[in-house]
């Protein structure tokens, strides 16, 4: 176990994978003292981040390091279908933490979930009561986890798409559609929430921060900039900043699936960049007092650089 010479604010789990990353980076800006868990060795953390092994699956681990701060951020997670992953880690392990929460006495609980939830769009301005359709083995596992944070008293973020370095999913799939389809899928017109990993980092920091009264008693919040981008204007950004795509052609949703099918790409993943999925997404901005970015480039230049040194 790594010592500190410090009282630990924050608890963060995942914090090496792609949201958990941004998050520590958020926390150590804010000056906030966190233990950030892991499995193995740590890569370099922002002074006030302090690496500490452990493993959601690992129950007594848990519970000792929960004891040792005052907010836990869940960041960690499976995603894929293998159904016993998503038990142990998901479900298991997010449960590890309430009972530790709850073992331990009042601490605020943070669970960074997906819009995936609701299962398949067209949605349109969908507010955080709206009911859960999941579509997915992950899906089904994170409404479970959600379900034990909530009764536990915790929050839940639910992140719509996710952009920046280390995007691994958002922007290579709308790529490979686009390439697949030989242009744009109904014209484009499909609007989608979106966020970038670092301002999503910035929100959960602010939150963890936020005094209860500010948050009206409001569990769920999702996360995501206030206005939706229309596929069009995404395609059109990447094709001028990123990767040379086709765009003289249109292909049907229906079609689109069909096309994709063959390369992986389920019906479900289609339809989140497809299909119109457009959440409200002022509350969890105004309850942090956070500021969104003013209107600049859809992507911003160091996300360019990062996905053009990985395309070619």
């Amino acid at each position: 176990m790594t010592k500190t010479n410090f009282t630990p604010d924050t608890l963060l789990t995942g914090s090496t994978g792609f949201v958990g990353t941004s998050i520590a980076d958020a926390l150590g800006r804010t000056k906030a003292h966190t233990l950030a868990v892991t499995r193995s060795a740590s890569r370099f953390l922002p002074d006030g981040v302090t690496p500490v092994r452990g493993d959601i699956t690992d129950r007594a681990r848990m519970q000792q390091l929960c004891s040792q701060a005052d907010t836990i951020i869940h960041a960690a997670s499976y995603i894929g279908p293998d159904v016993d992953r998503n038990r142990d880690v998901n479900i298991q392990g997010t449960q590890h933490l309430v009972d530790s929460v709850q073992a331990t006495g009042k601490k605020r609980l943070i669970y960074i979930s997906s819009v995936s939830v609701y299962g398949n769009g067209p949605h349109h301005r969908v507010e955080e009561h709206s009911g859960v359709r999941p579509q997915s083995e992950t899906s089904r596992s994170r409404v479970k986890a959600e379900r034990a944070v909530l009764d536990a008293g915790g929050i839940v973020i639910r992140p719509a798409l996710i952009y920046g370095a280390g995007d691994r999913w958002v922007i290579p799939s709308i790529v490979a559609l686009t390439n697949l389809c030989g242009g744009y899928i109904e014209n484009g017109q499909a609007r989608v929430s979106m966020i970038s990993v670092k301002d999503l980092g910035r929100l959960v920091a602010a939150l963890a921060k936020t005094p209860s009264e500010r948050l009206h008693k409001q569990k769920v919040f999702h996360a995501a900039y206030p206005e939706p981008v229309t596929m069009r204007c995404l395609v059109k950004a990447i094709d001028h900043e990123i990767v040379p795509l086709p765009g003289e052609t249109n292909c049907s949703f229906e079609e689109a699936v069909s096309r994709a099918a063959p390369f992986g790409f389920t019906r479900h993943q289609v339809s989140m960049i497809a299909q119109d999925n457009w959440y409200s997404a002022t509350r969890l901005w105004q309850a942090t007092q956070t500021l969104p970015p003013t209107r600049g480039p859809l992507l911003p230049p160091e996300d360019v650089a990062w996905y053009r040194n990985r395309t070619k």
